[in-house]
């Protein structure tokens, strides 16, 4: 069997769209037809702010 890395956050979010009454097809339609919002600057508090 081969091991996937998770993200805990998008675990914890898919849980909570599922508790508020949303199907599996409504989450995947979402974010299929939802815009990414991308910041030029990253959050003051990751990895990658410390590198720039």
């Amino acid at each position: 069997m081969e091991r996937v890395a998770i993200d805990l956050e998008w675990v914890s979010l898919i849980k909570e769209a599922k508790q508020l009454g949303l199907s599996i097809e409504e989450i995947k339609t979402f974010l299929s037809n939802s815009e990414v919002y991308v910041s030029k600057e990253p959050p003051p508090d990751t990895k990658l702010s410390k590198i720039i």
